[in-house]
């Protein structure tokens, strides 16, 4: 059974500003997690193209995700696989990001689907990611947009 988190937010700021901060290596190290401590992103928005966010490891946690690039449409969509468990390595999750222009900035839609995981453990970590994601499209990620002198150009 899949399990699926969705969330979606309206950014008042154009698809190619949200776009970069969502694909660029160095702004997707500011608005990740900050209980991650500091992030390294090695992130290339290329079909094929893998990459690695390394971070401070802590119980529960190996302190670093994997994934490879699925779908890239910019600046409208953006798929890949997230490996942040073992319960992921033979199941990897999928995430999308859709970005669709409107009268007053960007839509972003993220999906999270995980297939990896099942039971009580599985309904935590679908939880846990909601929490998480959730966190980061209604705080991090605005934070960044919005900062003063053009964090994302």
């Amino acid at each position: 059974m899949a399990r699926v988190v969705e969330h979606e937010m309206e950014y008042p700021h154009p698809a190619e500003k949200v776009w970069r901060a969502l694909t660029e290596a160095e702004h997707i190290a500011q608005w990740f997690p900050s209980q991650w401590g500091q992030t390294t992103v090695d992130f290339k928005a290329e079909v094929g193209a893998v990459f690695r966010l390394e971070a401070e490891k802590k119980r529960g946690w190996r302190g670093h995700v994997t994934g490879e690039i699925l779908e890239v449409d910019a600046p409208r969509r953006l798929v890949f696989t997230w490996i942040g468990s073992p319960q992921e390595d033979a199941s990897p999750t999928r995430v999308e990001w859709t970005l669709e222009p409107t009268a007053t900035g960007t839509r972003v839609r993220f999906v999270y689907t995980m297939t990896g995981f099942s039971g009580m453990m599985g309904w935590m970590a679908e939880k846990g990611a909601g929490a998480s994601w959730r966190k980061m499209m209604n705080e991090s990620l605005p934070a960044l947009l919005s900062a003063p002198s053009a964090a994302v150009p």
